[in-house]
């Protein structure tokens, strides 16, 4: 552990370090993750009570939860919206991610204070280091039977919640309910469990070997047909949470899926929201 570190996460291979982070007040979620073993960070980040950093430099990114700015010599996250803990963080960052400051404001919620991993901000950190090390973090569940996963695509309402728990009441260890980190290793493709859980809560510190890419669908009746050709790279980066900003980050998200996507068999299924879904898609592979 780096000096002074007082928790380190492993997500998706990826290790986050944060100084005046304490493992002992992470959410169970999160806990989960907590690494004591040895090995290299990704990124090294020091976490303070006090007045909020002010943003700076040229705008970079903008959406309803956060603003990053630049000012060539440092990045300035602040958190904005509603809920009311989304504007008590900012972090001045290293311009390539590997170390920064997050001021907590000191009337933050409790879980904010201890915990500010994760806010969307932790989402952030992990989808830039993934991206350097040519991986995806993709909205996205992934559900494992007899050892291989099963990587459920789509959008808010898609269904992968849903399917992940007739996946788990059928025996599957649910990675992932709502995302999931893919990546490569020794020529195959692996699904990882993130804390960053969806409605089911279910989540898990492990990963897997990808047997198929299942992207849901609503239907009248349980389907499962080919899909394939560069459609599936298409939809697969759509589903990706990409550093937009940055015009070298999105060519290797493009090149990341591509390589990927390629790597297994794809699927479309259609499903109704009952057991009988289940079978269906372990005919994927």
């Amino acid at each position: 552990m780096p000096p002074g570190a007082e928790s380190i996460l492993d997500i998706g291979g990826v290790r986050l370090a944060f100084c005046g982070c304490r493992s002992e007040d992470l959410p169970a979620s999160f806990t989960a993750f907590a690494s004591d073993g040895g090995g290299a960070v990704a990124g090294s980040y020091e976490v303070e009570v006090g007045a909020l950093h002010a943003t700076r430099g040229q705008c970079l990114a903008e959406n309803r939860a956060w603003r990053l700015h630049d000012d060539g010599d440092r990045l300035w996250w602040s958190g904005l919206g509603e809920p009311r803990e989304h504007a008590m963080l900012t972090a001045a960052l290293a311009p390539d991610w590997s170390q920064g400051v997050i001021h907590v404001h000191p009337e933050a919620p409790a879980k904010t204070r201890r915990a500010p991993v994760t806010s969307h901000l932790g989402e952030l950190l992990l989808a830039v280091h993934l991206n350097r090390l040519g991986g995806l973090y993709v909205h996205a569940a992934a559900v494992a039977f007899a050892g291989d996963a099963y990587v459920l695509l789509g959008a808010s309402g898609a269904g992968k919640s849903t399917l992940a728990g007739l996946a788990a009441d059928a025996g599957a260890t649910v990675l992932s309910d709502d995302r999931t980190v893919l990546r490569e290793e020794a020529g195959r493709l692996f699904a990882y469990g993130t804390p960053f859980h969806g409605t089911e809560r279910r989540f898990a510190q492990a990963k897997a070997p990808v047997r198929a890419l299942v992207f849901l669908a609503h239907g009248a009746a349980n389907a499962l047909t080919p899909f394939a050709g560069l459609g599936v790279a298409a939809r697969l980066l759509s589903l990706c949470f990409c550093p937009f900003w940055s015009k070298a980050a999105v060519e290797r998200t493009i090149a990341t899926v591509g390589r990927l996507s390629a790597m297994v068999t794809a699927r479309k299924l259609a499903f109704l929201p009952q057991p009988a879904a289940v079978q269906c898609l372990l005919r994927a592979r």
